[in-house]
């Protein structure tokens, strides 16, 4: 987050993802290169953390790891997160997770870069 000099501090900007830009989303304990996570599409993204539709029901709390990329993509990382907040979406949950580390800069490049979010 950024900071002001009288110490009141302020989210860094959401980014939009591009329509239909999907990430794969694991539990963290149970995350790992060979076993696939769930598919959810990601709403939009800041440095700090990410909201994401998801078909399963995440607990508030759990640490969860977040795959960006394509299997076959050169640019292929992982990020590791909690969840903030979960509420259910028609059908759906709507997710809100923070970063254990805020994305790099090179990372965020990466995301434009492959169009996964809006420019």
């Amino acid at each position: 987050m950024s900071e002001y000099p009288w110490n009141a501090s302020v989210r860094d900007p959401r980014h939009l993802a591009t329509e239909g830009s999907v990430v794969e989303v694991a539990a963290a304990g149970q995350a790992n290169a060979r076993e696939p996570g769930v598919n959810a599409e990601l709403i939009n993204l800041s440095r700090q953390g990410m909201q994401i539709r998801i078909s399963k029901e995440f607990v508030e709390g759990e640490w969860i790891e977040t795959r960006f990329g394509r299997q076959d993509a050169t640019a292929r990382f992982a990020q590791r997160g909690r969840v903030l907040w979960v509420r259910p979406d028609d059908g759906q949950w709507l997710a809100g997770c923070q970063f254990e580390t805020e994305l790099d800069w090179e990372a965020m490049g990466e995301l434009f870069a492959n169009n996964l979010l809006e420019t």
